[in-house]
């Protein structure tokens, strides 16, 4: 795990992050961490990725909202398109498995403060719960 994944990993545990760490994969100087969360009532999947490069970390949120074929696609389309206009992160997109994402995508040069990429995912959530009402309601 590299230095700046380690500091993190601390600072989580540090917090008392309510859901436990489940998977902690590393592959070379790749480390990913993965971890379930409850958003607005729903489970949401958490994945952070910091790169083998040390150039960069990913923040994901998937399953914010499961589509299905009677969901209203335009409607989700739409509001994900105003959201990604009006704000510079996190960005909504729907995955090939049809429901909602947030990403963040965080580079750096070297190192970078686990501080800062602690609070960039307590505000991606916190902006994640804070439209889930308007996903929902777009989405039928």
């Amino acid at each position: 795990m590299n230095n700046t994944a380690t500091r993190f990993s601390n600072l989580l545990e540090k917090n008392g992050f309510p859901m436990p760490i489940i998977k902690v994969q590393e592959d070379g100087n790749e480390t990913i961490f993965a971890f379930g969360q409850i958003i607005k009532n729903h489970s949401v999947n958490i994945v952070i990725d910091f790169d083998e490069d040390n150039t960069c970390v990913d923040f994901n949120i998937f399953d914010l909202i499961q589509l299905s074929d009677e969901s209203n696609t335009a409607g989700i389309y739409n509001l994900i398109n105003r959201i990604n206009g009006s704000y510079r992160f996190p960005k909504f997109y729907i995955n090939e498995e049809g429901s909602v994402a947030a990403q963040i995508t965080v580079p750096y040069e070297n190192s970078v403060s686990e501080e800062m990429l602690f609070d960039m995912l307590r505000s991606m959530m916190t902006f994640c719960n804070n439209v889930m009402d308007d996903l929902e309601k777009a989405s039928k």
